[in-house]
This record gives structure tokens, C-alpha cells and sequence, in this order.
């Protein structure tokens, strides 16, 4: 690539705003009405003569779930509000439907809510391989045109689709740890630690590996994201390590405490000055001044782990019963909408939200939103438990088949990206460079950029649904690796 073009390519994904941060609620409202349509969808074809293959299967979720969510962030979201309105109708015919239906057409052969004691882990489940899919959308859409400027990275302060990314991930990571489920390690705490440390030793390889890539292709980089050298894997492996020290040393109601004072001191030194620096300085005379993004906003991130193992314990503790689904709505709407409001006071007194510092009002916020992504399956599932609770992991994006673990038989899309959720993103990442230095997206057309859009995840997905066929286990399956923490 030539240096005017990359010079250009810069310059696209700079000097952002974001957009108003109710759109980057209102972006997953079609979502759940599409985790509803494709469970009543399959729902018809199980009660009916037609049989499908696990083949079909796959292009159907592709086509009801994965498609869609690629619309919605590109050329739908002029029409957001018209879609999220149309999604809600959506869901409250198909509430209707499954109501008018239940004694007639459904089998009854049902099992008790009480017997359904795994709703916890399926909602977290779900949402964070939701969130693997829209951010593997998002990194290659943003180098075209059809996707929303507004949606990209802020430069400094502001909310885009694409400054949750990251945060997502470690609080989705630490909201099923072994810390947030309960399960204490036999081994001493040096031992976990350790642990950690070799665990991340991979993360780096790979965040240097990347960096090297870049660097030797001459790919188009935005140092403001992380840093000269600094990356998302390594900002990942800085977390898991600290983490692993945390919750080694302290109980998690410790580290909780831990977290809140790091929150002050965090956000005093940012805005006692070094937010102003970092933002106006532009000094990278040496390796730490270089990344110094990617340093500051670990601890950010650091904050947000503990957070996500906190609302992970409660979780596993007191949201695996579908007895309490109702219960557990108003809970999980609650706590979103606190942390939401922590976050919006905190940015009266302190600064706005920004991603590239991780402070403390960003952090509040990516807690809101990772707990209201969970709150969306939870709201598709109160027609379900109330009118066919059987009929619960058809609508919570699986098939009997991985609701019983057997992934390597199912064809579903979304147990399988959550089960290799480093390794999906890192293939994404791969593919990513691959389209961008194999056409100009620059100059693509939005027809021609849907259509690469969504080869690309077609390709993506289906490599993940044939995975676990060919190599069932993985060193980077999200359950081995513990990112947001350790053992």
C-alpha cells in the first residue's frame, strides 16, 4: 500500500466523536428479537415433517442471526429506531404466538423451572459470544465506507460501537471465571499466579507477533488506540497477570474493595493532569511514553475484571434457577441502570468517557452495558419459561445437541464461537488484514463491502461450527485461558 492511501486510511478511522451512547444500547434491541426469531424458527421446523441437515442448520442461524447483525451496524443504522421498533413488535408476536400455542402444537413433555438450573451460565454464555461476533463485524467494517463513521473508536473522548470492544471482552471473561463461579485452586497462591503468567505468555507472543506484522506490511495503525507498540492482546495479558495477583492474595470481596480505591486513585491522576498530557503532550520519545495508552488504561481495565467477576459470582449464585427469572430481570436492570448513573455523575465531576485512558466513568459504563447485554436474553426468556420452559436452549442460540455439550455433533454458531473465543478473534484479526491488503476498502462501494462483510463472517462462522470436528480441544479455548484472571 502506497503512503497516500495509508496516510488516508489513518485519517478514516481518526478525529471521531462516537455518537450519543443510547445508540450503542439500542443496537442490541434487534438482537434480541433475533435470539427469538431464530429459537421460534427452529422451533417450527422441529414440530413439523421437514428435516434439515446441520449444514442447513448453520446457513439458517447464519441468515437469522449473524446476517442481520451486520446490517444493523452498517446500512440499517441511519433507521435504528425504526428497527429496534419493529424488533420489539417482532418479540411480542412471537410471545403471543408461543402463548396461543403452548397447550395445542408444543410437546409437554417439560421438564419443572426447577430442573432448569443452568440459565445463568447460558445467558452469559450467549452474550459474550454476541459480543465476539459484532466486534469480528465491527474491526473489518470500519476500513469501509458503509460503516458508520460514528461507530468507530473515538479519538479521545466519546462512544462508538468500537471503544466497548475490548472492555466487553474482559468483563465478559471475568463474568465466568473460576473466581465468579466459585471454584478455589488447590494450589498456593505463588502457583496461581504462575499459572497466569504462562497462560499469558501466549497473549504476548501473539500482541508482539501482530505488532511485527503490522510493522513488516506496513498496515494502517492509529497510534492513539494503544500506543506505538501496544496492542489488545497485550492489554490482555498485563490484565490476566494482575488479576491473578488479586485474587490470589484477597477474597473477591477484597478485591472489590481494592478495585474502588484503584478507581480513585486511577481517576485523580488522570484528572490532576495526565489525561491532558497523554491527549495534548504527543511525546513518545521512549518505551513507555510510546504506549503509555495502553499502560494507563490496563489499570482501567484491571478494574473492570474485578467488576465482571462480582456480577459473574452473583450470577452463578443466584440467576441459574428459572424459578426466579422474573426476579433475576428487575435485579440485572437495576444494576445496569446504577452503574449507569454512577457513570453519568461521575462525568459531571470528573471528565467524559474515555476509552483510550480507561477511566472511571468508562469503566461504569462498560459495566452498565455488559450487564444490560445480559439482561436481553434474560427479557426473550420470560415468554419462553412462562409458556415452554423445554424449550429454553432452542431460544437461547442452541440445539439439543450443545445444550448437552456435544459440540462436536451441533452446528450452532454461537457455542462454538463461545467456547474458541481467543482464537475466533484472533482468525478475525488474520482475515481482517488478509481482505485489507487484498482490495482497497477505501474506495469500495457499500453493495460490494456487504457482500465482502459478510463472506468473511460466513467464512469466520463456519470455520468455528467445523472446529470442534476436527480438533475438539484447543489451547485457546476461553475456559483454559482465563484471560481477566486467574486461577
Amino acid at each position: 500500500m502506497g503512503d497516500v492511501t495509508n496516510a488516508q486510511k489513518i485519517e478514516f478511522v481518526s478525529n471521531l466523536k462516537g455518537t450519543h451512547v443510547a445508540n450503542i444500547y439500542l443496537l442490541y434491541i434487534p438482537w434480541a428479537a433475533l435470539c427469538m426469531l431464530r429459537g421460534f424458527v427452529h422451533l417450527l421446523i422441529d414440530n413439523s415433517s421437514f428435516r434439515v441437515s446441520g449444514f442447513a442448520s448453520f446457513n439458517l442461524d447464519f441468515i437469522l442471526t449473524v446476517l442481520p447483525l451486520i446490517f444493523t451496524i452498517t446500512s440499517l443504522f441511519e433507521s435504528l429506531l425504526t428497527v429496534c421498533i419493529l424488533s420489539s413488535i417482532l418479540f411480542l408476536g412471537i410471545s403471543v404466538s408461543l402463548w396461543k400455542r403452548k397447550k395445542d402444537q408444543f410437546p409437554r413433555s417439560a421438564p419443572s423451572l426447577a430442573d432448569l438450573t443452568t440459565l445463568g451460565s447460558d445467558f452469559c454464555a450467549t452474550t459474550r459470544a454476541t459480543l465476539n461476533i459484532l466486534t469480528a463485524i465491527a474491526i473489518l467494517a470500519v476500513d469501509f465506507h458503509v460503516f458508520p463513521r460514528e461507530l468507530a473508536k473515538a479519538e479521545w473522548y466519546g462512544t462508538g460501537l468500537m471503544d466497548v470492544g475490548t472492555g466487553c471482552f474482559i468483563f465478559c471473561n471475568a463474568m465466568v471465571s473460576r473466581i465468579a463461579r466459585g471454584k478455589e485452586s488447590d494450589l498456593p497462591a505463588y502457583g496461581r499466579v504462575m499459572n497466569a503468567a504462562k497462560s499469558s505468555f501466549y497473549l504476548i507472543i501473539i500482541g508482539f507477533a501482530r505488532f511485527f506484522a503490522l510493522f513488516t506490511t506496513g498496515y494502517h495503525t492509529h497510534v492513539g488506540e494503544y500506543g506505538v507498540h501496544w496492542n489488545f492482546f497485550l492489554t490482555l495479558s498485563v490484565v490476566n497477570i494482575l488479576s491473578a495477583v488479586l485474587f490470589s492474595l484477597f477474597s473477591l470481596r477484597g478485591c472489590g474493595v481494592i478495585a474502588l480505591v484503584l478507581c480513585v486513585v486511577h481517576q485523580g491522576l488522570l484528572s490532576m493532569g495526565l489525561s491532558n498530557f497523554m491527549q495534548f503532550a504527543n511525546n513518545r520519545s521512549n518505551i513507555v511514553l510510546a504506549n503509555l495508552e495502553g499502560i494507563v488504561s490496563s489499570v482501567g481495565y484491571l478494574i473492570l475484571s474485578v467488576f465482571g467477576a462480582a456480577f459473574g459470582r452473583l450470577v452463578f449464585q443466584r440467576f441459574m434457577h428459572a424459578s426466579s427469572l422474573t426476579r433475576d430481570v428487575l435485579i440485572t436492570a437495576f444494576l445496569s441502570t446504577s452503574a449507569f448513573t454512577i457513570c453519568f455523575l461521575l462525568q459531571q465531576v470528573t471528565e467524559p468517557i474515555c476509552r483510550a485512558t480507561a477511566n472511571v466513568p468508562y469503566v461504569f459504563w462498560l459495566t452498565s452495558y455488559c450487564i444490560f447485554f445480559v439482561l436481553l436474553p434474560q427479557i426473550v426468556h420470560l415468554p419462553v419459561i412462562n409458556f415452554c420452559p423445554e424449550l429454553s436452549p432452542v431460544f437461547n442460540c442452541k440445539c439439543q445437541l450443545c445444550a448437552k455439550g456435544h459440540l462436536s455433533q451441533c452446528w450452532c454458531i454461537f457455542p462454538n464461537v463461545n467456547k474458541n473465543q481467543l482464537l475466533f478473534f484472533l482468525l478475525a484479526n488474520i482475515l481482517t488484514g488478509a481482505t485489507n491488503l487484498s482490495i482497497d476498502t477505501f474506495v469500495t462501494d457499500n453493495m460490494t463491502a456487504l457482500l465482502v462483510l459478510s463472506a468473511y463472517m460466513y467464512i469466520l462462522c463456519l470455520i468455528f461450527v467445523l472446529y470442534p470436528k476436527i480438533k475438539p480441544r484447543s489451547l485457546f479455548q476461553s475456559n483454559k485461558n482465563k484471560h481477566a484472571n486467574a486461577d
